[in-house]
């Protein structure tokens, strides 16, 4: 992909291409009963990637002047999204990054894609796959996943179901006590239970 080409790329049209292919990729692999009905995993997966889209902050990064067996073509492509925002079609593209010069980046890797400066290593030597920290999934891919975009589509399946934290996310049974490390109520007796209370007793016949 040229230059002109990667900056002119509609990403919110390619962002609602993949929440499409998303579904149906989903729907094909996790097949639910007529009801809706199924498998409590497979609930979980399917409203996963029926929250598609996702908001999603763009960057190219150029690979010119990196060694790297990874490398694919001029450009890999990093992509962040904020899975707590479900059904949002939101894009901020922010141009291009070198990744022989990250020392001019850093700013935008650490605020917008959530990178630590002493793990920068891996990615300017494009060593870098994808990270997870709820609710941000980041990830560099070194093919054009407009060009590919049904294996990018299959590809992003993979990676995001295979995250259980993530999955559990979107369950229908969530123990909101651990969730939000709430304490349970107590287990009454039965005389407490079945005690008259005092508000009660005044309009109970003596």
């Amino acid at each position: 992909m040229s230059t002109s080409l990667a900056i002119s790329v509609d990403w919110t049209a390619f962002l609602e291409d993949v929440g499409h292919r998303l579904k149906k990729l989903a729907a094909d692999r996790w097949k639910l009963q007529p009801d809706g009905s199924g498998h409590d995993t497979w609930l979980a997966l399917r409203r996963l990637f029926d929250a598609f889209p996702f908001p999603l902050d763009v960057a190219l990064v150029g690979t010119t002047g990196i060694e790297s067996n990874r490398k694919d073509a001029a450009y890999a492509t990093l992509f962040r999204y904020d899975i707590a925002q479900r059904n949002t079609l939101a894009v901020r593209f922010h141009g291009v990054i070198q990744a022989d010069d990250l020392s001019s980046h850093l700013e935008l890797l650490q605020t917008v894609f959530g990178f630590e400066e002493d793990n920068l290593g891996g990615f300017e030597k494009l060593n870098f796959s994808w990270q997870w920290a709820f609710p941000h999934f980041t990830q560099l891919v070194m093919y054009d996943p407009v060009s590919k975009a049904e294996d990018y589509a299959r590809d992003l399946l993979d990676d995001l179901s295979s995250l259980q934290d993530l999955v559990e996310e979107f369950s229908p049974k969530i123990d909101f006590n651990h969730k939000y490390a709430l304490q349970a109520n107590a287990i009454l007796e039965e005389a407490t239970i079945l005690q008259v209370s005092e508000l009660s007793s005044s309009f109970a016949p003596s």
